[in-house]
């Protein structure tokens, strides 16, 4: 028998984690297309100069094909941002259902779950008894999600920069 309040309870901090494991996994993305770099900075505020630690994104060189002044073709190198050439993927768990079947009881003025047993038979003899199939369930639905817009904002930045880049 388990408590109906600590079988809730257990599945909340289950779509919880999976929730919480997916968020971990949208922020590692950072980590796939931006590099930690120590970069000279001006502080906003005062005009001072200092320095920190600033995401720079990673990039690769791509030779690129462009016509010249007669028609002729160049190469010329083009530093292309990851983040452009990659489309990015966040998950959510959009729902989770639970499906169980079990006998109910109140014990002591609260509500107690009891679920089948695996001994001989595989149902208890009250199961038997009341025609019960205890089984239960678990269903989670991940979906992607949509881009946040800040993400959105970063890619097209990217984007213009490496379109004036090629043209």
């Amino acid at each position: 028998m388990i408590s109906l309040k600590s079988f809730i309870n257990t599945v909340h901090d289950a779509v919880i984690s999976a929730s919480d494991a997916l968020m971990s996994k949208n922020l590692g993305l950072l980590d796939q297309y931006f590099e930690p770099s120590e970069l000279a900075q001006t502080d906003k505020e005062s005009n001072a100069p200092g320095s920190g630690k600033v995401m720079v994104p990673k990039t690769v060189v791509l030779e690129y094909p462009t016509l010249g002044p007669e028609g002729k073709e160049l190469i010329q190198q083009v530093n292309v941002p990851l983040i452009t050439l990659v489309p990015l993927q966040f998950g959510q768990v959009e729902k989770a259902v639970v499906t169980a079947e079990f006998d109910l009881e109140e014990v002591k003025g609260e509500l107690e779950l009891n679920f089948p047993s695996k001994r001989k038979g595989f149902l208890s003899p009250r199961s038997k008894a009341n025609n019960h199939s205890k089984r239960a369930t678990l269903e989670i639905t991940i979906k992607p999600q949509e881009m946040p817009e800040g993400a959105k904002i970063v890619v097209d930045g990217y984007e213009r920069v490496l379109r004036r880049q090629i043209s």
